[in-house]
């Protein structure tokens, strides 16, 4: 076969055998409406012989299985000579349809699809779907791979009645007819036919095929080197190796690669072809099809690329991610997943949880939760489960399962996270010993040494009366040590208080008693301190709790402590507003300097000189904290420092 022949197949592998071989049930029309072809799928669609159809108006037929609907489509189509696709419901059938029929100025080819599950169907007049766009794949059978078939025998003609029934009027016209209608369908649907002579290496490209290249008609070599210069470079020794072993094992030809044009786009096509034998079984030729496939290989690129990206981000999370079917086989698993398994991903994915998990106690209360997600369609939590790693290892993990189906499919599964928190137990048992070894120290504090401090102070002033001048002063000297150890024991306590107390929760407490106890108390405790009162206390409540006496008796410790004076004076006020209450406690001792006024409060934090314990201040901090306020210090007017305390109001 020569170059410049490749506007048409060869007459004995006709246009019509292309389209007898559509899977699709396929009728020809003529002007008048009346059956020129039909195809075996067409003729069992319509419970008929496929000979008593020809001659015979096509109205009926379809207007009997579609309604009348369809004739003002297919008119319409004959009108504009445009492409055109029908979508409505075949009641008999009880199926939804996709009907495609392209027209001709002799005639109308019309292919029928059953579409009944697919749920992308746009709505259009009087219940059907329309559309006059061409060069989609939608438009046209052949514009799916699997749509279209080479002949089951060496060589099919217009006599194979189980195939096509041709009008046995003017066939050579008929011929060119359908070869017409081929060549629109194959425009529309991107695709283009071709045939391969094996022992000439002759090709010939329908011109269908030479437009899908962007080819001129009839501009195509035919040879088979031109056609391999035009498969890219990187596909073209698997081209040749699936050709080669085609013919060497006589079968037909299924293949996907790039074909490079003239201005160098990459064109992707799915080819499906038919290999003819001589009566010895010796290859003869090659009919086949291409069809433009590169939007969805690019979108297969595209979405491939993003499951990659997926899966790097999803193997970097340092917690198990996975998801499992309804039968337990794990569908994903990540880095941390497998690693626990001692596996890849690659490794885990495929397999069941039971092979997975050595201890059987453990993978069937995996399975029992698995099944219950699924089953109620609830997510659930797990807060411990014990997991046997590959090591031998024992972890606790916190475990979230949520249902999901799988893309693409109606198969249930779960999607869970699994959080190692190991440590974090192991922390928390740590934590929980180390508060009861600070309530035993608390109860020592509170009981043995402050009952022994009292003691001592008990005795130390009974001995005051019985000294003489000489030994007052070591007396005195013990009995302020040992009311310095008292107040020590007591913040001592208070601090533990703290610690020990787990979300402890604010509540209404009046604050003038509190306040007013605590000035009487410091009176009787440093009598040679001045406690005054500015105006008088408010009597509001603030949300705080029992410990809101310790931060007040810290606030006037301090005040004293800090003095610099024989006869230190401490004034306390308040001030209310709408939702808080500010008690100021000013003194008049050496000040706080800019620098100091916020790290006083931090822990352990006093002056060189000081004979405090650097815990008091701490300790007001973290209560006002816990009470939602603030304290802060600034300077006054007698030259020393002022503590403000801010406390919420109660409603």
């Amino acid at each position: 076969m020569s170059p410049g022949t490749g506007d048409r197949l060869s007459p004995d592998v006709s246009a019509a055998q292309v389209l007898a071989r559509i899977d699709d049930p396929t009728v020809g029309l003529d002007t008048n409406w009346t059956v020129t072809f039909v195809n075996q799928q067409a003729a069992a669609l319509f419970g008929r012989d496929g000979e008593e159809l020809l001659g015979e108006c096509g109205w009926d037929p379809l207007e009997d299985l579609f309604g009348p609907s369809v004739r003002d489509g297919l008119q319409r189509a004959m009108e504009t000579q445009e492409s055109r696709r029908i979508e409505t419901d075949a009641t008999p059938l009880d199926a939804r349809v996709r009907i495609r029929a392209y027209p001709a100025p002799d005639g109308i080819t019309v292919c029928v699809r059953d579409v009944t599950a697919d749920p992308t169907l746009d709505p259009a007049e009087d219940g059907t779907h329309s559309s006059a766009k061409a060069g989609t794949a939608d438009d046209v059978a052949m514009a799916d791979v699997d749509d279209v078939t080479m002949a089951d025998v060496d060589d099919v003609t217009m006599a194979d009645t189980d195939d096509v029934t041709m009008a046995d009027t003017d066939g050579k016209s008929d011929l060119e007819h359908v070869s017409q209608r081929l060549s629109i369908a194959m425009e529309a649907a991107d695709a283009g036919a071709w045939e391969w002579d094996v022992q000439s290496n002759e090709v010939i490209w329908h011109e269908s095929m030479e437009r899908l290249l962007g080819l001129e008609p009839g501009t195509f070599e035919g040879t088979y080197d031109a056609f391999l210069k035009r498969v890219h470079p990187a596909d073209r020794d698997e081209v040749e190796t699936v050709l080669t072993e085609a013919l060497d094992r006589v079968e037909d030809l299924q293949l996907e690669f790039r074909f490079r044009d003239d201005s160098g786009d990459v064109l992707w096509v799915a080819t499906k072809a038919r290999l003819f034998t001589d009566d010895d079984g010796t290859p003869r030729r090659m009919v086949g099809v291409d069809i433009d496939v590169t939007d969805r290989k690019e979108s297969e690129a595209a979405a491939e690329r993003a499951r990659e990206e997926l899966r790097q981000i999803i193997d970097l999370v340092p917690d198990l991610i996975f998801a499992k079917n309804r039968e337990g086989t794990y569908l994903l698993a990540n880095e941390t997943t497998a690693t626990a398994y001692g596996l890849t991903p690659a490794d885990v994915e495929g397999r069941s949880e039971s092979e997975l998990v050595p201890v059987e106690d453990q993978h069937e209360g995996f399975r029992k939760d698995d099944l219950a997600v699924i089953e109620s369609g609830e997510p659930v939590e797990v807060p411990e489960e014990e997991l046997t790693t590959a090591d031998g290892e024992t972890r606790i993990l916190r475990t979230i399962k949520i249902p999901y189906e799988v893309a693409g499919t109606d198969e249930d599964a779960i999607l869970g996270y699994g959080r190692d928190i190991t440590d974090l137990k192991r922390y928390e048992r740590r934590l929980e010993a180390q508060r009861d070894d600070l309530t035993i120290l608390n109860q020592v504090v509170r009981h043995d040494v402050r009952n022994d401090l009292q003691l001592v102070l008990a005795y130390a002033e009974t001995l005051a009366d019985h000294v003489d001048e000489t030994g007052t002063e070591y007396v005195d000297q013990i009995l302020r040590a040992a009311r310095e150890a008292v107040d020590i024991t007591t913040t001592a306590r208070d601090m533990t208080e703290v610690l020990l107390r787990a979300d402890a929760e604010s509540v209404p407490i009046q604050l003038q008693p509190v306040l007013e106890d605590r000035i009487e108390t410091a009176r009787s405790s440093h009598r040679t301190a001045r406690f005054r009162i500015d105006g008088s206390i408010d009597d509001v409540r603030v949300l705080a709790d029992d410990m809101l006496e310790s931060v007040f008796r810290n606030l006037f410790q301090n005040a004293v402590v800090h003095s610099d004076v024989d006869a230190p004076e401490i004034r306390v006020s308040t001030t209310v507003t709408d939702d808080r209450v500010r008690i100021a406690v000013a003194d008049d001792g050496p000040g706080v300097p800019s620098g100091r006024k916020t790290e006083i409060f931090e822990e352990g934090t006093h002056g060189l000189d000081s004979g405090g314990t650097g815990i008091g201040l701490y300790l007001v901090r973290s209560l006002v904290d816990q009470y939602g306020g603030d304290v802060w210090v600034e300077g006054n007017d007698l030259g020393g420092a002022t503590f403000v305390v801010e406390l919420r109001r109660a409603s």
